[in-house]
């Protein structure tokens, strides 16, 4: 089910955190997929709704994809960035280790 922005923004207003993942899926890896390198707007519109809605919550933006995006509008809207890159079926697993420090984020980057 998709969550609308305003829902988001709901659920958001008495947390201490945010963790919102934003990206593509891993079958839109391909060239000449894309027109742009910025993410799409409904996923730009939900952090800025976040934002507004929650100023005092701490908003960490988990980026997953395998190729460069544009950031530079949404990073002064959120408090951390993770990147992903391609994490596979346990990202959700993986990241809640690493945010929680439960394990080291030691990766080889391929960059």
């Amino acid at each position: 089910p998709e969550l609308s922005v305003e829902r988001a923004m709901n659920l958001a207003a008495n947390q201490d955190v945010v963790v919102i993942c934003v990206g593509e899926e891993n079958y839109t890896e391909k060239p000449g997929d894309i027109r742009s390198l910025r993410l799409p707007d409904g996923q730009y519109e939900l952090v800025v709704g976040l934002r507004k809605a929650s100023p005092d919550v701490k908003i960490v933006l988990a980026y997953f994809g395998g190729r460069p995006r544009l950031l530079a509008d949404i990073e002064p809207l959120v408090d951390a960035v993770f990147l992903g890159f391609l994490p596979g079926p346990l990202a959700g697993e993986a990241l809640v280790d690493l945010l929680t420090g439960r394990a080291n984020p030691s990766a080889k980057l391929p960059i």
